[in-house]
């Protein structure tokens, strides 16, 4: 849709309200406050076939049993990282600009200077760059899929555009990121969401939106991946996947 069409032509069929109010999810208790959460255990009931759930440090698949699937998420502390700007030859794909993260746009550039220039830390810098999103942008749901240029611009977004400012700016800074597609818990539901891993030595989880950078462990993954029309694709694919027929 968003290679064969013009941009407006695509978005122009989709309600962004709609969508979100039917991708949420009740679960059967409440989890209390996610930022006092150290870790949370999570049994998902899918009415078809389990779909693949992607593991880290802090999702953990402990069990599968027919249509169900129980997740273990934790919080996982800050580790000592590296220095940038980071220079890995297997990190090159993650931290070069894509069509929705334009890493070598001027105005991009000007912000990872002003905002990482006083730190060599590559976990500090990521830090900075995501509290700087957080303040840059209002939140609503009032703009398309932006990115990270026009959403500076615009001064407005929701979960990504705040995800794709902040990777633009830190790709900039050379800190190689990735995307992440997939649920929080907010409010006493779980909603799609976006958010992002910066590479500082191990793939650190951000959040822009909700401003944490110790991520709270309600935050489910399902894809990760960089801000090019194919893979966001696959992103929207695998929160589909979630939200068929699904109980937790």
């Amino acid at each position: 849709v968003f290679t064969l069409v013009a941009r407006e032509k695509a978005l122009a069929a989709f309600d962004p309200f709609d969508i979100f109010a039917r991708s949420l999810m009740k679960p059967d208790r409440p989890l209390g406050k996610p930022a006092d959460l150290q870790s949370v255990t999570l049994r998902l009931t899918f009415d078809g076939p389990v779909p693949a759930i992607p593991e880290d440090d802090r999702q953990k698949v402990v069990s599968r049993d027919g249509h169900e699937l129980t997740l273990v998420m934790a919080r996982v502390a800050a580790k000592p990282g590296v220095k940038r700007p980071v220079g890995a030859p297997e990190m090159k794909r993650f931290l070069a600009p894509t069509a929705y993260e334009q890493a070598d746009a001027p105005e991009i550039r000007a912000r990872a200077k002003e905002l990482a220039w006083a730190t060599d830390d590559a976990l500090e810098a990521a830090v900075e760059i995501t509290r700087w999103a957080h303040t840059r942008l209002r939140a609503g749901m009032g703009q398309g899929y932006l990115s990270a240029v026009e959403a500076l611009k615009a001064g407005e977004g929701d979960c990504t555009e705040f995800s794709v400012l902040a990777s633009a700016v830190a790709k900039a800074a050379g800190l190689p990121t990735r995307l992440v597609t997939g649920v929080v818990y907010v409010d006493g539901k779980f909603g799609f969401h976006e958010w992002l891993e910066v590479w500082v030595g191990y793939w650190h989880p951000l959040d822009p939106t909700l401003n944490e950078t110790d991520l709270n462990p309600t935050h489910i993954k399902l894809w990760t991946g960089i801000g090019e029309p194919g893979e966001l694709r696959d992103a929207a694919v695998a929160v589909l996947n979630l939200f068929k027929g699904v109980k937790i």
